[in-house]
């Protein structure tokens, strides 16, 4: 049985609300109670409908949790697969614009970086400026325990952030500082990365930043930048890293190398994962 519809409500015409009601029914019974689908059996001007039930049965909690993302599908079409940088301030901190510029600067460096290493191709982004968002809680809520899930969940009353989406990879800078050892911001993958404040202090001097004893330059923390951002695009760290094995690539973007950033790599195996890419899309 459907439960209630949540969207059905201001501007969405009796047609849009059939619409939604099909795509929430087959995305609660699941595709394996249709069977293989063959285009063919369906009228051409159903095809457009067809894609957008494939595209929210991959993900049935994301658009259940967000019918606006769902609606938007049916009236504006499947997006392209896009990066989305987010400048995040918890409830008690003001926005930084120096913070704001140095983003802006840094991923137009990690897009360049990217495209040189993949033969001119890379990835696009949503906004020159990173996009604004104010969490509704205070700094120290985001800090210490569960702070990574917290800021995502926080977020999706801001922005349609949800992980392993089809269409956004995202970059959260949220304006948070993170203590030694405690924290669990500074990480990313399943198409999201979330940094913290040292990261906002690294990429915005030109004297570098030191974060519990271990400096890096200004250039290291962009490529702190261009390594999350692998992760949420899928790569992992390169064969025998985690397991601490001498054969490591310990030079790799995808391990070490981003303290040397620019002068690092991709492993061959990393530009075969990003080529294959969906968001790896534009030619420089």
């Amino acid at each position: 049985m459907v439960k209630a519809l949540p969207w059905v409500n201001d501007g969405i015409n009796d047609e849009e609300a059939e619409a939604l009601k099909r795509l929430q029914s087959i995305s609660q019974q699941g595709w394996q109670l249709i069977g293989s689908l063959d285009l063919s059996q369906w009228r051409a001007d159903d095809e457009d409908d067809l894609e957008v039930l494939h595209i929210l049965n991959s993900l049935p909690d994301y658009y259940t949790l967000h019918p606006d993302v769902a609606l938007s599908l049916l009236r504006e079409g499947v997006p392209l697969p896009i990066v989305r940088v987010i400048y995040a301030t918890p409830a008690d901190v003001e926005p930084n614009a120096t913070y704001i510029a140095a983003l802006e600067t840094a991923i137009y460096h990690v897009q360049e970086w990217y495209a040189d290493k993949l033969d001119g191709q890379t990835f696009a982004v949503q906004t020159p400026t990173p996009e604004h968002c104010i969490l509704p809680n205070t700094e120290d809520y985001y800090a210490y325990e569960d702070g990574y899930n917290r800021v995502v969940y926080d977020l999706a009353d801001c922005v349609p952030i949800w992980w392993e989406s089809p269409y956004y990879v995202w970059a959260v800078y949220p304006d948070v500082w993170s203590p030694c050892g405690l924290g669990e911001l500074g990480r990313g993958g399943y198409g999201i990365t979330v940094l913290h404040r040292d990261d906002l202090e690294g990429i915005s001097n030109p004297k570098g930043h030191t974060h519990c004893t271990f400096y890096r330059p200004q250039t290291g923390w962009i490529g702190g930048l261009a390594h999350e951002l692998g992760h949420a695009f899928g790569l992992p760290h390169p064969p025998g890293c985690d397991e601490g094995l001498d054969t490591c690539d310990w030079h790799a973007m995808m391990q070490l190398g981003y303290i040397d950033y620019p002068d690092t790599y991709l492993t061959e195996m990393d530009v075969e994962m990003l080529l294959d890419s969906p968001f790896i899309r534009v030619r420089r």
